[in-house]
């Protein structure tokens, strides 16, 4: 039986490769954990961490203000844009073989977020260029996102206005993909304890000898039959109560650390789904347009906001799929050779094991494959109705 390697020996988390990765990505956002992680850190970063909400805050702030303004001569298609920038920004503001997955996870996710940025930003430059708009002061010129205050026109401004989208943009993006990373690998090591637990019940030691075990049989004439079957002794049975023990404890710690996981991230996970609902239709109805411009600028998007939720979707039923299979695994193992004391541990281990362990938003909606289909469906749903609207 496979026994991940990173339960099996002493490591430092921080020292993991994909750790640091992350760690790197989520100091620009002032989102890494110094106070309790540790690392020497700037002065000055405990005061950019403080400025980081205001300032996400004024941002949007900033880019209502500009819907308001100018939303009975902006487009649905633009309209869109301004919709999706602002959730996405909201968002932002709430949030060996296990190595080997939990490097590949992060450094997919990273890449796909820094792509969309990229293209999030890089279209509006393209097409300012092909227009253009930077040498023609009569053209409007066209921002990756748009904002406005009393005071302040960001067509003016516009090359502040730009290089001011690739910081918000960008911080953005890393917030999101970060937010992901943290939860997926969470449950990623919720799935290796799980893994690790079932092993422990798979090797459970089997009896070294058979016992003589005397039944009675009560016929016409009182008999008794002499039978021969593999038995704990008294010694193996004090070990064998002892791995018991080991197997309760490690199952309530999973199921702890999962409850934990649902209580902090539980209203994480209901914006989380609330943000897949608006967004995917929106981003189906921006990519309805058929444009290149519409195509490079929406589709990496797209693709990423829909794999991250097919991809926690996914992670989060394999814990499901992997606990229900626990008490089948330990129904196999060696009860029948135990003392009584030790059959009732398996009993009483058997019942907690039937338990499905499931990662709750809100401590109501398990997250699930079937979460994510009907988050998918509702979507499509909703796309369809606005581009009838649009029709």
């Amino acid at each position: 039986m496979y026994v991940p390697i990173l339960f099996c020996r002493p490591l430092d988390v921080l020292s993991v490769g994909y750790i640091k990765i992350l760690k790197a990505f989520l100091t620009i956002s002032a989102s890494w954990p110094y106070q309790i992680a540790g690392g020497k850190v700037h002065s000055l970063y405990k005061y950019y961490g403080r400025c980081i909400i205001p300032f996400g805050v004024t941002a949007i702030s900033f880019e209502v203000w500009f819907l308001i303004d100018n939303f009975n001569v902006l487009s649905l298609f633009e309209v869109g844009h301004m919709y999706l920038s602002l959730f996405l920004a909201t968002l932002s503001i709430m949030y060996e073989k296990l190595e080997w997955l939990s490097h590949r996870v992060v450094i997919i996710t990273l890449a796909f977020g820094m792509l969309c940025a990229v293209a999030y930003n890089m279209m509006p430059i393209i097409n300012n260029i092909s227009s253009g708009a930077y040498k023609n002061d009569n053209k409007t010129v066209e921002l990756s996102v748009y904002f406005s205050y009393p005071g302040f026109d960001p067509q003016d401004h516009y090359k502040f206005a730009t290089i001011f989208n690739f910081y918000v943009v960008f911080g953005c993006a890393i917030l999101v993909s970060g937010i992901d990373l943290l939860m997926t690998l969470f449950v990623i090591q919720i799935i290796g304890h799980i893994e690790v637990l079932k092993n422990s019940l798979l090797t459970f030691p089997e009896p070294k000898k058979s016992t003589d075990i005397i039944k009675p049989h009560f016929g016409r004439i009182k008999q008794f039959a002499v039978l021969t079957a593999p038995m704990f002794t008294e010694e193996e049975n004090l070990v064998i109560k002892e791995k018991l023990k080991d197997c309760v404890k490690h199952h309530l710690f999973i199921v702890s650390f999962t409850d934990d996981m649902s209580d902090f991230f539980g209203p994480v996970l209901a914006i989380y789904f609330l943000f897949h609902q608006v967004s995917g239709c929106i981003l189906l109805l921006e990519l309805s347009a058929g444009d290149p411009d519409a195509l490079t600028k929406y589709g990496p998007l797209t693709v990423t906001i829909f794999g991250q939720l097919i991809i926690i979707s996914t992670i989060y039923e394999i814990v499901n799929t992997k606990s229900e299979l626990l008490a089948t695994t330990a129904y196999s193992m060696p009860w029948e050779c135990m003392n009584v004391s030790n059959r009732r541990s398996v009993c009483i281990l058997l019942r907690r094991l039937q338990r499905p362990i499931a990662v709750r938003a809100l401590g109501v909606t398990a997250v699930n494959v079937q979460t994510m289909s009907t988050i998918l469906k509702t979507s499509f749903s909703y796309f369809t109705f606005l581009r009838t609207l649009n029709d």
